[in-house]
């Protein structure tokens, strides 16, 4: 992989060849991707960090929650860092993010010691897709329930949003249990100058980032997937990212309550 990158830093040839391979190799794109993205992710966080901190303190987040898509775990600090969270399974399928998430996990257990009248808790890590941990619970319908699901920065790179966030809503949410996301989403206007561009640049990204969509309309996803009692979200423009006029969503959407 170290030679990978030396070849696209310096080779336009090389570039091709890496795009190839690529296309060809969905092991080569899991593996690239969680050595790509272990390398970036720190910056990403640092630059929405003030307001998934805004955002997260205003959730009251408790009990247990399923993180989709932990991905290298960088999450998790935002997740602990809620006093009235007991339980957190992170479902990664990528094996490439293996040691980075359970490294991040233990990491998160030490931090949890330093929150304030925190309540115990307990982080576990599966590593398999959202289908592959429901089928391991059988039909255990109760096991499966979380009173919140997060999913940040990973709706971008599942085939069909629609049908995964049926999913969650149907088998993962308890009545009255919440979906969080954070997601990077398409410029806008539709059809501007940046829109056509990340149009045309598209099939290029979706090798290098595993899938990853760069014209999602995520929160409006969210909103029509469902029969969610309530959603609410709003656009965020990250200062100095360097991506003019990109916007991440920020949302929550609530399950309806068992009689409602």
């Amino acid at each position: 992989m170290q030679l990978l990158l030396a070849t696209v830093r310096w080779s336009g040839l090389g570039f091709i060849v890496v795009l190839v391979a690529l296309y060809f190799s969905t092991t080569l794109r899991s593996l690239w991707m969680g050595v790509i993205w272990l390398r970036i992710q720190g910056k990403v966080d640092k630059m929405l960090k003030k307001e998934k901190l805004k955002f997260l303190s205003g959730t009251e987040l408790k009990g247990s929650v399923l993180d989709v898509g932990s991905g290298g775990g960088i999450q998790l600090q935002y997740v602990v860092s809620q006093p009235l969270v007991t339980k957190v399974v992170c479902v990664e399928p990528n094996r490439h993010f293996k040691e980075a998430l359970a490294a991040a996990a233990e990491r998160a257990m030490a931090d949890r010691r330093a929150v304030k009248g925190a309540l115990p808790l307990e982080v576990t890590v599966e590593q398999c897709t959202i289908e592959a941990y429901l089928a391991k619970l059988g039909g255990d319908s109760e096991a499966s329930r979380v009173d919140a699901v997060t999913c940040f920065l990973v709706l971008c790179s599942i085939p069909s949003p629609p049908a995964a966030l049926r999913l969650l809503h149907d088998r993962c949410l308890k009545p009255g249990g919440r979906l969080l996301f954070i997601e990077h989403v398409r410029p806008s206007p539709e059809g501007g100058a940046l829109h056509l561009l990340f149009k045309a640049v598209q099939p290029v990204w979706t090798l290098l980032g595993d899938g990853c969509q760069l014209c999602r309309a995520t929160a409006e996803t969210v909103k029509h997937c469902a029969p969610w009692a309530d959603v609410q979200s709003y656009e965020h423009f990250p200062n100095g990212s360097g991506m003019v006029k990109l916007p991440w969503a920020f949302g929550i959407a609530t399950k309806a309550k068992e009689g409602s």
